[in-house]
């Protein structure tokens, strides 16, 4: 019979943490970035600078994928858990 191959849930873990970090940190700069092409003009209308659908497009695509980093990373802690218990 063949030995089935264990994925290594904490390399797999620590990889997804990283990439999560990094990809929030694109995020807040994104935001950061839009921020930068609004004010409030002279009239007290908030206005947008050139670009703003393409700047709030990034920021959309950004959470979405947080949020899918942020799953991942949910269910290899629960994996680790399960294969912990599993083990006692």
């Amino acid at each position: 019979m063949k030995k089935q191959i264990k994925p290594n849930l904490q390399l797999m873990l620590k990889s997804a943490i990283s990439a999560l970090q990094v990809t929030y940190k694109d995020y807040k700069a994104a935001i950061i970035e839009d921020l930068r092409y609004t004010w409030f003009s002279d009239d007290g209308n908030l206005t947008f600078f050139a670009g703003a659908e393409e700047r709030k497009k990034k920021i959309v695509d950004l959470a979405m994928e947080v949020i899918r980093l942020q799953t991942k990373v949910d269910k290899i802690k629960d994996e680790i858990e399960s294969e912990g218990k599993n083990e006692m």
